[in-house]
């Protein structure tokens, strides 16, 4: 049952950012990590790369007030022993409900790992180009 394990793994994943959780992030991610978006493709080859990335995000959901990150698994099978695939919709909420940027639409892998599912890729719903992404920009901006 592979949607409900996807949906698990996106909210704790998610949560990491709002705790500042590092670690049990970046257990959550093989590297190299591929990310795709609307208008680059970029490689997350290092820690210090994952890190960047993460602080950046960290920062953003500070910046921009936003208090809640929904994830919504879609889609969501297996692509062999030990290889996952499932679409997701995220909302970016800020307390007063009011969205940051209009929801989108991505894709994630994971691989199982001995007993963890680690993200080996993404494809993402945003436009941004660059490293780290700090500013979600959307198609729709």
């Amino acid at each position: 049952m592979p949607a409900p394990c996807f949906q698990t793994w996106l909210d704790r994943i998610g949560d990491t950012f709002f705790a500042n959780d590092y670690a049990t992030y970046r257990d959550a991610i093989e590297l190299p990590l591929m990310l795709v978006t609307r208008s680059s493709t970029l490689m997350i080859d290092s820690d210090d790369k994952l890190r960047q990335g993460f602080d950046a995000w960290v920062g953003m959901i500070e910046g921009y007030g936003i208090t809640h990150m929904v994830r919504s698994a879609r889609d969501v099978s297996m692509l062999g022993d030990g290889l996952m695939a499932g679409f997701y919709e995220t909302e970016l909420l800020r307390a007063d409900a009011s969205r940051v940027v209009p929801p989108f639409s991505s894709s994630m892998q994971l691989r199982l790992q001995g007993d963890d599912w680690r993200c080996i890729s993404v494809t993402s719903g945003l436009r941004n180009s660059d490293w780290p992404i700090d500013r979600p920009a959307t198609a729709l901006e």
